[in-house]
């Protein structure tokens, strides 16, 4: 197994490995199911002082999946009802990621949040500066990860950062006449 660090990691310091969905937005469980699939699949058993047992860390997770559910059922129509819903999902999204750093997520997850509101952002004009805050955190992210040479996201970011207009979704948004 090969594992990347994204800080430096001091001698002896244990690396951590989540072996149950409990704190992934995509997959909630409860703190008890994630436990009792840890026991039941792995034979770990939770200190008392694991997170899982802490009801505010657990209630923040909660919220996060709540965030990033109704984030991803947002839908780019070009309808007035579609337009009216980007500011609603974006503040969503600067929610979800103001958790995500708070609480120091996985990488991963941040980079496709960033991602989708760049792609949410970048149909309004006046939400461009947001789309290109977003854009440029992601390709952060991504470049870090994993060599721009061997990844066409990287190259997309990077144009995608020197020319807006190029995205498929640019202004897409905005009112037609």
């Amino acid at each position: 197994m090969i594992l990347f660090s994204l800080r430096d990691i001091k001698k002896g310091e244990e690396i951590c490995n989540c072996y149950t969905g409990f704190d992934y937005p995509s997959r909630f469980e409860t703190p008890e199911k994630s436990r009792e699939v840890l026991q039941r699949q792995w034979g770990i058993f939770c200190d008392q002082n694991c997170l899982c047992y802490d009801k505010a860390y657990c209630d923040k997770i909660k919220r996060r999946s709540e965030l990033n559910a109704a984030i991803m059922r947002f839908k780019l129509t070009p309808s007035s009802a579609g337009r009216k819903k980007i500011p609603e999902t974006l503040a969503l999204l600067e929610e979800l990621l103001e958790f995500q750093k708070e609480m120091n997520f996985e990488v991963i997850n941040r980079w496709l949040m960033l991602d989708v509101g760049f792609q949410i952002a970048i149909t309004k004009q006046d939400s461009v500066e947001l789309a290109i805050r977003y854009i440029t955190e992601a390709y952060e992210l991504v470049r870090r990860i994993v060599h721009p040479e061997h990844n066409e996201q990287v190259k997309k970011y990077q144009m995608c950062m020197r020319n807006p207009q190029t995205h498929r979704y640019y202004l897409t948004m905005e009112k037609r006449d």
